[in-house]
Protein backbone atom coordinates (compact mmCIF):
# COMPACT_ATOMS: atom_id res chain seq x y z
CA UNK A 1 0.00 0.00 0.00
CA UNK A 2 1.09 3.45 -0.21
CA UNK A 3 3.02 5.23 -3.10
CA UNK A 4 6.38 4.13 -4.86
CA UNK A 5 8.28 7.32 -4.08
CA UNK A 6 11.17 6.02 -5.56
CA UNK A 7 9.54 5.32 -8.74
CA UNK A 8 7.64 9.10 -9.16
CA UNK A 9 10.45 11.00 -8.24
CA UNK A 10 12.38 9.01 -11.06
CA UNK A 11 9.32 9.48 -13.46
CA UNK A 12 9.20 13.13 -12.28
CA UNK A 13 13.00 13.94 -12.93
CA UNK A 14 12.98 11.84 -16.17
CA UNK A 15 10.07 13.95 -17.79
CA UNK A 16 11.18 17.07 -16.64
CA UNK A 17 14.55 16.25 -18.32
CA UNK A 18 12.63 15.34 -21.77
CA UNK A 19 11.30 18.44 -21.94
CA UNK A 20 13.99 20.32 -20.93
CA UNK A 21 16.13 18.96 -23.81
CA UNK A 22 12.97 19.45 -26.21
CA UNK A 23 12.96 23.33 -24.96
CA UNK A 24 16.45 23.45 -25.55
CA UNK A 25 16.69 21.86 -28.77
CA UNK A 26 13.88 24.02 -29.93
CA UNK A 27 15.26 26.86 -27.93
CA UNK A 28 18.70 26.02 -30.59
CA UNK A 29 16.77 25.93 -33.68
CA UNK A 30 14.72 29.14 -32.98
CA UNK A 31 18.33 31.35 -32.12
CA UNK A 32 19.98 29.64 -34.81
CA UNK A 33 23.36 30.02 -32.68
CA UNK A 34 24.34 28.25 -29.23
CA UNK A 35 27.05 29.05 -27.31
CA UNK A 36 28.01 27.34 -23.71
CA UNK A 37 28.47 31.08 -22.34
CA UNK A 38 24.75 31.94 -22.57
CA UNK A 39 23.75 29.76 -20.23
CA UNK A 40 25.13 31.14 -16.92
CA UNK A 41 23.01 31.29 -13.58
CA UNK A 42 21.60 34.13 -14.78
CA UNK A 43 19.47 32.03 -17.08
CA UNK A 44 18.53 29.44 -13.49
CA UNK A 45 17.21 33.04 -11.61
CA UNK A 46 15.17 34.06 -14.69
CA UNK A 47 12.85 30.71 -14.96
CA UNK A 48 12.86 30.59 -10.87
CA UNK A 49 11.66 33.92 -11.20
CA UNK A 50 8.29 33.18 -13.79
CA UNK A 51 8.02 30.41 -11.48
CA UNK A 52 7.74 32.64 -8.83
CA UNK A 53 5.63 35.37 -11.10
CA UNK A 54 2.78 32.84 -11.73
CA UNK A 55 2.50 31.49 -8.40
CA UNK A 56 4.52 27.77 -6.92
CA UNK A 57 2.59 25.17 -6.70
CA UNK A 58 0.27 25.88 -10.28
CA UNK A 59 0.87 24.68 -13.76
CA UNK A 60 -0.98 27.64 -15.26
CA UNK A 61 0.98 30.09 -12.62
CA UNK A 62 3.99 28.73 -14.28
CA UNK A 63 2.96 29.56 -18.16
CA UNK A 64 1.34 32.83 -16.95
CA UNK A 65 4.49 34.00 -15.23
CA UNK A 66 7.04 32.44 -18.21
CA UNK A 67 4.79 34.93 -20.46
CA UNK A 68 4.76 37.72 -17.98
CA UNK A 69 8.86 37.31 -17.54
CA UNK A 70 9.48 37.55 -21.74
CA UNK A 71 6.31 40.67 -21.57
CA UNK A 72 9.26 42.16 -18.87
CA UNK A 73 12.14 41.62 -20.68
CA UNK A 74 10.61 43.20 -23.60
CA UNK A 75 10.04 46.76 -22.44
CA UNK A 76 12.91 46.81 -19.83
CA UNK A 77 16.61 47.43 -20.19
CA UNK A 78 18.34 44.16 -20.24
CA UNK A 79 22.14 42.78 -19.65
CA UNK A 80 22.63 40.43 -22.66
CA UNK A 81 25.16 39.68 -24.08
CA UNK A 82 26.71 40.41 -27.85
CA UNK A 83 26.23 37.44 -29.76
CA UNK A 84 22.51 37.60 -29.34
CA UNK A 85 22.66 41.10 -30.82
CA UNK A 86 22.08 39.97 -34.29
CA UNK A 87 19.11 37.94 -33.40
CA UNK A 88 17.69 40.53 -31.46
CA UNK A 89 18.12 42.98 -33.70
CA UNK A 90 16.23 40.92 -36.57
CA UNK A 91 13.51 39.66 -34.43
CA UNK A 92 12.43 42.43 -31.84
CA UNK A 93 8.71 44.08 -32.25
CA UNK A 94 10.22 47.16 -30.23
CA UNK A 95 12.80 49.86 -31.33
CA UNK A 96 16.21 47.96 -30.19
CA UNK A 97 19.29 50.28 -28.54
CA UNK A 98 22.18 49.34 -26.54
CA UNK A 99 23.79 51.47 -24.03
CA UNK A 100 27.21 50.95 -21.32
CA UNK A 101 25.96 48.74 -18.49
CA UNK A 102 25.72 51.32 -15.34
CA UNK A 103 28.12 52.80 -13.31
CA UNK A 104 28.35 53.82 -9.84
CA UNK A 105 31.89 54.23 -8.26
CA UNK A 106 33.77 53.62 -12.29
CA UNK A 107 32.29 52.09 -15.24
CA UNK A 108 33.42 48.46 -15.78
CA UNK A 109 31.94 45.61 -18.01
CA UNK A 110 32.31 41.79 -17.61
CA UNK A 111 34.23 40.59 -21.11
CA UNK A 112 34.98 36.93 -21.85
CA UNK A 113 35.08 34.71 -25.15
CA UNK A 114 35.72 31.25 -26.38
CA UNK A 115 39.54 29.63 -27.03
CA UNK A 116 41.02 27.84 -29.51
CA UNK A 117 43.23 24.85 -28.00
CA UNK A 118 45.40 22.98 -29.80
CA UNK A 119 46.24 19.56 -27.76
CA UNK A 120 50.06 19.42 -26.49
CA UNK A 121 49.86 15.32 -27.34
CA UNK A 122 48.25 15.65 -30.67
CA UNK A 123 49.63 14.66 -33.71
CA UNK A 124 52.38 16.75 -36.08
CA UNK A 125 49.60 16.77 -38.79
CA UNK A 126 46.42 17.23 -36.65
CA UNK A 127 48.57 20.69 -35.15
CA UNK A 128 49.11 21.89 -38.37
CA UNK A 129 45.72 21.52 -39.46
CA UNK A 130 44.57 23.42 -35.81
CA UNK A 131 47.21 26.02 -36.60
CA UNK A 132 45.79 26.76 -40.03
CA UNK A 133 42.24 26.89 -39.22
CA UNK A 134 43.33 29.56 -36.13
CA UNK A 135 44.84 31.59 -38.55
CA UNK A 136 42.47 31.69 -41.35
CA UNK A 137 39.74 32.13 -38.12
CA UNK A 138 41.63 35.00 -36.80
CA UNK A 139 41.93 36.43 -40.49
CA UNK A 140 39.99 40.28 -40.41
CA UNK A 141 37.91 38.66 -43.08
CA UNK A 142 36.45 36.22 -41.33
CA UNK A 143 36.22 38.57 -37.59
CA UNK A 144 34.19 40.60 -39.95
CA UNK A 145 31.82 38.40 -41.61
CA UNK A 146 31.23 37.05 -37.85
CA UNK A 147 31.43 40.27 -36.00
CA UNK A 148 28.31 41.22 -38.69
CA UNK A 149 25.92 37.87 -38.56
CA UNK A 150 25.64 37.71 -34.61
CA UNK A 151 27.13 40.86 -32.67
CA UNK A 152 30.33 39.72 -31.17
CA UNK A 153 33.11 42.20 -31.47
CA UNK A 154 36.13 41.80 -34.24
CA UNK A 155 38.98 39.94 -32.43
CA UNK A 156 41.40 42.19 -34.33
CA UNK A 157 41.87 45.88 -34.71
CA UNK A 158 42.42 46.12 -38.18
CA UNK A 159 39.23 44.19 -38.29
CA UNK A 160 37.92 47.13 -36.13
CA UNK A 161 39.30 50.29 -38.13
CA UNK A 162 38.63 48.64 -41.00
CA UNK A 163 36.55 50.79 -43.85
CA UNK A 164 33.75 47.96 -44.00
CA UNK A 165 33.36 47.88 -40.22
CA UNK A 166 33.59 51.81 -39.49
CA UNK A 167 30.82 52.06 -42.39
CA UNK A 168 28.86 49.39 -40.82
CA UNK A 169 29.01 50.95 -37.39
CA UNK A 170 27.33 54.61 -38.72
CA UNK A 171 24.45 51.79 -40.10
CA UNK A 172 24.36 49.80 -37.01
CA UNK A 173 25.42 51.89 -34.17
CA UNK A 174 24.48 49.71 -31.21
CA UNK A 175 27.27 47.08 -32.98
CA UNK A 176 29.48 49.66 -31.55
CA UNK A 177 28.59 50.25 -28.09
CA UNK A 178 30.72 47.60 -26.80
CA UNK A 179 33.50 48.58 -28.75
CA UNK A 180 33.32 52.12 -27.43
CA UNK A 181 32.94 50.75 -23.58
CA UNK A 182 36.54 48.79 -23.78
CA UNK A 183 37.84 51.92 -23.52
CA UNK A 184 37.04 51.87 -19.78
CA UNK A 185 37.70 48.55 -19.36
CA UNK A 186 40.01 48.07 -16.29
CA UNK A 187 41.89 44.74 -16.37
CA UNK A 188 41.21 42.46 -13.48
CA UNK A 189 43.97 40.35 -12.59
CA UNK A 190 42.79 36.70 -12.27
CA UNK A 191 42.59 35.01 -8.95
CA UNK A 192 41.73 31.96 -7.42
CA UNK A 193 38.92 33.84 -5.50
CA UNK A 194 37.10 34.59 -8.43
CA UNK A 195 35.63 30.93 -8.21
CA UNK A 196 34.59 31.38 -4.80
CA UNK A 197 33.25 34.61 -4.97
CA UNK A 198 30.52 33.30 -7.60
CA UNK A 199 29.38 30.18 -5.51
CA UNK A 200 29.52 32.36 -2.13
CA UNK A 201 28.57 36.17 -3.05
CA UNK A 202 27.59 36.11 -6.84
CA UNK A 203 24.63 33.28 -6.74
CA UNK A 204 23.58 33.55 -3.55
CA UNK A 205 22.88 37.72 -3.79
CA UNK A 206 21.06 36.80 -7.13
CA UNK A 207 18.28 34.52 -5.67
CA UNK A 208 18.46 37.26 -2.88
CA UNK A 209 17.34 39.69 -4.90
CA UNK A 210 14.58 37.54 -7.10
CA UNK A 211 13.18 36.70 -3.66
CA UNK A 212 13.21 40.26 -2.78
CA UNK A 213 14.70 39.14 0.72
CA UNK A 214 16.92 42.05 0.60
CA UNK A 215 17.04 45.41 -1.40
CA UNK A 216 19.36 46.19 -4.00
CA UNK A 217 21.63 48.26 -2.05
CA UNK A 218 21.33 46.01 0.39
CA UNK A 219 22.55 43.50 -1.60
CA UNK A 220 25.40 45.56 -3.36
CA UNK A 221 26.66 46.50 0.06
CA UNK A 222 26.77 43.21 1.22
CA UNK A 223 28.01 41.60 -1.88
CA UNK A 224 31.15 43.99 -2.15
CA UNK A 225 32.24 43.53 1.62
CA UNK A 226 32.43 39.20 1.03
CA UNK A 227 33.99 39.55 -1.81
CA UNK A 228 36.62 42.23 -0.80
CA UNK A 229 36.71 39.48 2.66
CA UNK A 230 37.69 36.57 0.06
CA UNK A 231 40.34 38.45 -2.40
CA UNK A 232 41.99 39.23 0.78
CA UNK A 233 43.01 35.77 1.46
CA UNK A 234 44.67 35.21 -1.94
Amino acid sequence: MGINLAYYRTLSFGLSSFYAGIGGALYAHYILFVSVEAFTILFSIQFLGMIIIGGLGSVMGSMMGAVDGYSCSAKAPKKECTEFLNYMTENVKFKLGTAFLPGKVRQAVPTGGTFFVIARDAPAPQKEAGWAFIKWMTDPAQTISLSKATGYMPIRLSAVNSPEMQDFYKQHPNYKTAIDQLKTAVRFPFSPGLIEIQREVIQPNLEAAVLGIKTSAEIMQAAEAKTNEILSKY
